[in-house]
């Protein structure tokens, strides 16, 4: 442990051992205790997708695991030590949660959440055992949820684990009013005690309700994970609608985002509008250095999608009387490919660009929300533009003299014979790195229902592909010359295996 006001890591830490030392009983004066941490001991040399998630603790890597830390802060006869991870993993932080993911589940179980009325303690107490119960759930479905938009090619384990010295008796940890009123609540947005439309949901629990009076709320990343209802103060009066606001202009991410947890959420008579937004564009490849191994191709750009609404897998929420307008979202540039230093076969490709999917909403797979009454216009998708390959190039080498290496294939480019996408890693073609759903985008396997929508003025398009490099001599490397990808589904993109049902709907005036 690292004191908050220290000044050198090295001298300024408590060990685990004397630690423990500090919990002894005799010393506290209490029968027991319980040791709660959320934080990680190691740091990712690898970099998340978004600003959305962060590592959470010093990044500090140990030189020895010994024994385990947590597992040292209990004697043989008592205390308890819940941890948000064990030594080896990153425990991990979310603008979206404002906490850590461990953190915020744990604030949810003792607020009531974790307790459960078939428990011997009963209605009004939540144990520590229950509250283990219920944070590592919800943190494995967090990470499981968000490993796609925020973790690229990163495991993100982290592993919630209850260390008790006595596992036949429960320790209740804090009283709760849970349990004693059962009826829904109503949370009004703009008040002292829920200031913005995430505080409500903070607070609110399954079958409440939050009402956003008319103006407009400035955001993004506004995290559905219960059963609730958001709505305007009148949803029928399309006037009250289109003066009830949610403004993501100058912010990145979806406006809204359904967890799976959050079953049948619904938002209603809500205008969601002014999202504009891409990531950053991936590195160029790298010839290495004496101390970094050499990454010759381009990284590839990465993908978004769900400009105003993003419905996480299995998610089946219902957006009624809303109006979803102005979203643009794009998939990141892939970087160009490096020369070698060395010999190799060939030299860097460039990396591919990403694909963009829903421009107003993205409906995951699995998922089967309901669409009622709601205006999408105005939306589009752009796919990424592909790196350029690097040019080919002649390194001297001791034994072989001067070495000839080819040029790097262009981005968004495969050959089924000798290039092909599936030798890359790569989820399908370069066509489906592309812009899908400038409206809607529907994956594999959802089964939403739209009834009485209008789906209008949204638009589609792909991205370039890069070059490929210049040759020492013949014919160039493919691509040859710059093409754009062809997008799909400019209203809406129905992906293979899912099931789309339109009733009394407009769709119209889009362009792919």
């Amino acid at each position: 442990l690292v004191m908050y006001n220290y000044d050198n890591i090295s001298d300024d830490n408590i060990s685990d051992d004397e630690f423990a030392e500090w919990l002894n009983v005799e010393n506290l004066g209490t029968e027991n205790y319980v040791v709660i941490i959320d934080a990680g001991f190691v740091s990712r040399s690898t970099s998340v997708m978004s600003n959305l998630v962060a590592p959470r603790g010093i990044g500090m890597q140990p030189t020895a695991q010994g024994d385990g830390f947590a597992s040292d802060l209990i004697s043989d006869e008592v205390g308890m030590a819940l941890v948000a991870g064990d030594a080896a993993q990153t425990v991990w932080e979310s603008s979206l949660l404002r906490h850590g993911v461990f953190t915020y589940y744990l604030l949810e179980a003792m607020g009531g959440d974790g307790d459960d009325a078939s428990n011997e303690n009963g209605w009004g107490w939540v144990s520590v055992e229950e509250c283990f119960k219920y944070v590592k759930p919800g943190v494995d479905m967090w990470m499981k949820d968000n490993e796609d938009s925020f973790f690229p090619s990163i495991d993100v384990r982290q592993t919630v684990t209850l260390y008790d010295t006595d596992k036949d008796e429960e320790f209740e940890l804090i009283t709760t009013a849970a349990g004693t009123n059962d009826e829904p609540a109503t949370h009004h947005v703009g008040t002292d005690e829920t200031p913005e439309i995430q505080d409500a949901i903070y607070k609110a629990k399954d079958g409440d309700l939050i009402i956003l009076p008319t103006g407009t709320y400035d955001g993004s990343g506004i995290y559905v994970d219960k059963e609730i209802t958001i709505t305007g103060e009148n949803p029928d009066d399309p006037d009250v609608v289109a003066d009830t606001i949610i403004s993501s202009d100058g912010y990145l991410g979806s406006t809204i985002i359904f967890a799976r947890s959050a079953g049948g959420a619904a938002i209603n008579g809500i205008t969601l509008t002014s999202g504009s937004w891409r990531p950053v564009d991936a590195d160029d490849g790298d010839p290495g250095s004496e101390t970094e191994p050499a990454h010759l191709d381009g990284y590839d750009g990465y993908s978004v999608a769900g400009g105003g609404i993003y419905c996480q897998d299995g998610s089946s929420p219902t957006i009624s009387n809303c109006v979803i307008r102005d979203y643009h979202i794009r998939g990141g540039h892939g970087g160009n490919g490096a020369e070698s230093d060395v010999i190799v076969p060939i030299n860097g490709r460039g990396g591919w660009g990403g694909w963009a999917r829903g421009g107003g909403i993205y409906i995951g797979e699995g998922t089967k929300p309901t669409i009622i009454n709601t205006v999408i216009s105005g939306c589009s998708v752009t796919g990424g533009n592909g790196g350029n390959g690097a040019d080919a190039s002649t390194v001297t080498d001791d034994i072989y003299g001067d070495y000839d290496i080819f040029a790097g294939f262009g981005g968004l480019w495969s050959n089924a014979y000798f290039a092909p996408w599936e030798m890359w890693g790569y989820e399908g073609p370069y066509r489906r790195y592309t812009g899908m759903g400038g409206g809607v985008y529907c994956a594999a396997a959802s089964s939403p229902t739209f009834i009485n929508c209008t789906i209008t003025g949204n638009r589609t398009d792909g991205g370039i592909s890069g070059l490929g490099g210049a040759p020492l001599r013949g014919s160039e490397r493919y691509p040859q010359f710059i093409y754009e990808i062809p997008s799909f589904g400019a209203g809406v993109y129905c992906a293979a295996d899912s099931i789309v049902e339109f009733e009394g709907c407009t769709i119209e005036g889009n362009y792919a």
